[in-house]
C-alpha cells in the first residue's frame, strides 16, 4: 500500500509540474508494472478510487504479480528465488515496526548476517546472493513463522485483492511461474470479479516463466493500454484466457 500511494502521489506531482505542460487532472494516465513493479501498480489501482479519485486513470496492466507475500515466501523457501524474496522480507519489515521487531527478536546469527549483507543491495545483486536458502529456518519460532500472529497480520496487510479497482485492469501471469505462484493471482482476480463494477482481463501463459514472460507479454500490454488511451471501450465484466504463449 505504501508503494501504491507513492505511485499515485508521483502521478499527482507530474501533473502539477508546470514544465510538463500537462492538463492537470484531465490528463489521461496509464499504470503498468511487472513483478515487484506489479506490487506498486496493483496497490495503486486498488487505492486510486479512494486515495486519488481526481486522477483520470484509463487502465492498469500488471504481470507476475506477487498478490500474496506469504505464498511468495513459502514458494521461495529452499529454492532459487530465496535471494530476492529475502530482500522482500527486509522491505516489508521497513514498513512495519512490529514485523521489524519480530524479525530482530527471532532471527538467528546466520540470518542476521545475511540480512545485513543484503540490506542495501540492488535487485540484481541481492537476487544472486545465496539462493536456495531456508528462509523460514532463520527465524527461531515454535511452528511456522508465517503463522505467528505478528507476521500474519503484517503480511496479510500487503496482499492484493481487498478492493476492486475502479479502472479496467489487464492481468497476465505465467502458469508455471517459478518465483511468483499463480494461485494467489487467481484468487486476486476472483476477488475482484466477485464485486460489482469489476473490469478485468486476465491471461495465463502456459509456456513461459517469470523472467521470459516480462519480455514476451510486453507488446500485448502496450497494445491493450494503447486502446485505453484511444478510448476504445473494454467489454464490461471479467474474462480469463489460457494461452500456450503470449508470444503468439
Amino acid at each position: 500500500p505504501v508503494a501504491g500511494r507513492i505511485t499515485l502521489d508521483g502521478i499527482r506531482a507530474a501533473e502539477s509540474f508546470a514544465p510538463m505542460r500537462l492538463s492537470g487532472v484531465d490528463t489521461k494516465v496509464g499504470m503498468s508494472g511487472y513483478s515487484g513493479g506489479a506490487i506498486a501498480t496493483g496497490h495503486a489501482a486498488e487505492l486510486a478510487g479512494t486515495y486519488a479519485p481526481e486522477l483520470s486513470i484509463v487502465g492498469a496492466t500488471e504481470g507476475g504479480t506477487p498478490a500474496e507475500l506469504a505464498a511468495l515466501v513459502n514458494n521461495a523457501n529452499n529454492a532459487l528465488g530465496s535471494g530476492i524474496v529475502a530482500a522482500g522480507i527486509i522491505g516489508a519489515s521497513r514498513e512495519d515496526p512490529d514485523l521489524a521487531r519480530f524479525v530482530d527478536e527471532h532471527i538467528d546469527p546466520a540470518g542476521r548476517a545475511l540480512f545485513a549483507a543484503k540490506d542495501n543491495l540492488c535487485v540484481g545483486y541481492t537476487s544472486a546472493l545465496l539462493p536456495f536458502l531456508n528462509l523460514k529456518g532463520f527465524l527461531r519460532t515454535e511452528g511456522d513463522p508465517l503463522e505467528q500472529p505478528v507476521v500474519k497480520k503484517s503480511l496479510d496487510a500487503l496482499n492484493l485483492g481487498g478492493t476492486t479497482p475502479t479502472m479496467p485492469v489487464y492481468v497476465y501471469h505465467s502458469n508455471p511461474d517459478w518465483l511468483v505462484p499463480v494461485g494467489p493471482v487467481n484468487g486476486m482476480v476472483d476477488a475482484y470479479c466477485s464485486r460489482p463494477g469489476a473490469n478485468v482481463t486476465y491471461t495465463r501463459d502456459h509456456f513461459s516463466e517469470h523472467l521470459s514472460l516480462e519480455v514476451i507479454a510486453f507488446p500485448s500490454a502496450v497494445l491493450w493500454m494503447r486502446d485505453r488511451f484511444a478510448g476504445v471501450p473494454v467489454e464490461p465484466g471479467c474474462r480469463t484466457a489460457d494461452v500456450g504463449s503470449m508470444a503468439l
